[in-house]
């Protein structure tokens, strides 16, 4: 982290964002082309997160000659830049935007800046909404997953790891891939989920095995003899191998119809 003045006429220049026209303070977020300085209030940045307090507290380079007429630069290389202009947005209530509407990943970051700076009480109710819509893809599963893991204290827990497990049938490994993601998860929660599909499928397996074996043959109606070809149907379509390439939800719908 360093420290230096803002010239005059920086706010001119481009990736300059002045969310508080008369702040005392420039975060310089970000690396490279991806950099933007954000003027903001050091005392509303202090007031919402005990990490901020510490870190612009006179006791530190960074919260000595705080100034409006000449606010120093603290850089924080680390973070990303949309993200704190997010945060800063909402700690300024200069929000133009409904956080919800932005996308899944831009979302986890805000979780993951938030979770950092101990802001989590002031971005999780902006953030709750989100979590309320039940998502489509896997993707966007994960994502909130991966969310869930930093805000324990929301719903909705149980419902996402039933749509992780019983809706997906290929690799969990392949969301890895995407760095936000691996800022909160570990493999070691990609096998627990592969563990739990895994033994799902082995319940279903054995739900169809022991639906087929009572069956009896003795005063059999037209009814029984119907499900009882269905039950048979099923064990054919999906089979153990079979049961490893469609997701599991898909064979506990054929079942349902079963009665």
């Amino acid at each position: 982290m360093s420290l230096k003045t803002t010239p005059q006429n920086a706010s001119k220049s481009e990736g300059f964002h002045t969310i508080a026209p008369d702040g005392d303070l420039v975060l310089v977020v970000g690396a490279g082309e991806s950099k933007v300085r954000l003027r903001v209030y050091s005392q509303c940045l202090k007031a919402a997160s005990k990490v901020f307090a510490a870190m612009f507290s006179p006791r530190w380079s960074e919260g000595q000659n705080l100034s409006a007429e000449s606010p120093p630069e603290i850089a924080l290389p680390a973070d990303d830049a949309q993200t704190m202009k997010i945060i800063c947005s909402v700690l300024h209530y200069k929000i133009d935007r409904d956080v919800n509407e932005h996308p899944a990943d831009v979302i986890l970051n805000l979780a993951v800046h938030a979770d950092k700076y101990d802001l989590m009480h002031i971005m999780g109710p902006q953030i709750e909404p989100w979590l309320k819509d039940m998502p489509i893809t896997t993707r966007d599963r994960f994502y909130r997953w991966a969310m869930l893991m930093l805000t324990p204290n929301l719903e909705h827990t149980r419902e996402f790891l039933f749509e992780l497990v019983a809706k997906h049938a290929g690799s969990y490994a392949e969301f890895m891939q995407e760095d936000v993601l691996r800022t909160v998860l570990e493999y070691s929660d990609l096998y627990r989920l592969e563990e739990t599909r895994i033994k799902l499928r082995a319940e279903l397996s054995e739900l169809l095995r022991k639906q087929s074996a009572s069956t009896c043959n003795c005063c059999q109606t037209e009814q029984k003899l119907g499900s009882q070809r269905a039950i048979a149907k099923l064990l054919r379509v999906y089979s153990p191998l079979r049961m490893l390439k469609v997701p599991a939800f898909e064979v506990m719908m054929r079942q349902e119809t079963l009665g």
